[in-house]
């Protein structure tokens, strides 16, 4: 498989990057018009409501058992180490294993994602952080860069469920308001990541809201998090879809996530994986477990 992707692609530039998919039969399911206009001015929305009271205790739940499953070859548990303790960061690949989250995608979840890409949308990705105390941040970056695009894919749309209050000592999640559906991407240093410079100077807001919150942005929007540092976890549900008329390409990025970057207990031990990380700019949750090394050399070109 990886011989017809190139890594040096995770730096370039698209020249037709983000184009909103609208089509003239789509019908909106569930979104108000304010809530779409507030999209299409900052590219990301705000649904403090749209789940019920009972939806986010069942958010709750669910978060509490997929976090608590054991380690298994049918889904991907990655860890970090914070003070010398191996903890759970994030489990990704589960959506086919637990029929009650299966449900809230497909529904609401699923219903505001096609009214904001404007055709029905199609489950790309899905994953959960459990940021505990002194849990790490994602350094400032889109979503859209490497491994997101290598099945010509240009466009994302994600929903972020939190299931713990999000504060800004605990490191809620900082997105930066704009049209960011058109726009190539941002410059990046060597991890595919936006650089310092180019980050000190964009617009920065903290996501803060209560639990069962939801969150939707597409996959241009600059983001990022800091470290908790509170005693309280902050967990949180990261579902992506693309639109279908870009097709289903779920399996395919799972399989070329276990191919390159797979969890610890899947890995060959006599395997570089470093050049393979990039493709999905996974530094952060390499540098957690002290196994990221930065190519100083190339980040001064």
């Amino acid at each position: 498989m990886l011989a017809s992707l190139r890594i040096s692609s995770l730096r370039r530039t698209a020249k037709f990057i983000g184009v909103r998919l609208l089509s003239s039969t789509y019908q909106r399911q569930i979104l108000t018009d304010e809530q779409v206009e507030a999209y299409q001015r900052d590219s990301y929305v705000i649904l403090r409501d749209l789940l019920t009271p009972e939806e986010k205790k069942d958010f709750q739940r669910i978060a509490t058992e997929i976090e608590n499953w054991p380690i298994s070859d049918d889904w991907f548990s990655y860890f970090e180490e914070v003070g010398g303790v191996r903890r759970l960061s994030r489990l990704e690949g589960f959506y086919n294993h637990h029929a009650d989250l299966k449900k809230h995608v497909k529904g609401k979840l699923g219903q505001a994602a096609s009214d904001l890409i404007g055709e029905e949308a199609i489950l790309f990705k899905e994953k959960l952080n459990m940021k505990y105390p002194g849990g790490f941040g994602y350094d400032p970056h889109q979503d859209g860069v490497g491994s997101w695009n290598y099945f010509g894919q240009f466009f994302h749309m994600s929903a972020v469920v939190t299931c713990d209050p999000m504060t800004i000592e605990n490191g809620c999640l900082q997105v930066v308001p704009g049209d960011w559906g058109e726009l190539p991407w941002l410059p990046m240093d060597i991890n595919g990541d936006i650089t310092e410079e180019v980050a000190r100077g964009l617009d920065w807001k903290h996501m803060i809201c209560d639990a069962g919150t939801v969150i939707m942005f597409n996959s241009h929007v600059p983001h990022k998090s800091d470290v908790n540092q509170t005693d309280q976890s902050r967990r949180a549900f990261f579902i992506t879809w693309n639109g279908e008329s870009l097709g289903d390409t779920r399996q395919k990025y799972y399989d070329l996530r276990r191919e390159c970057h797979p969890p610890d207990h899947l890995r060959d031990p006599n395997k570089d994986y470093t050049e393979l990380i990039r493709i999905f700019n996974e530094h952060n949750l390499e540098q957690s477990n002290d196994r990221w090394q930065p190519d100083l050399e190339e980040e001064t070109k």
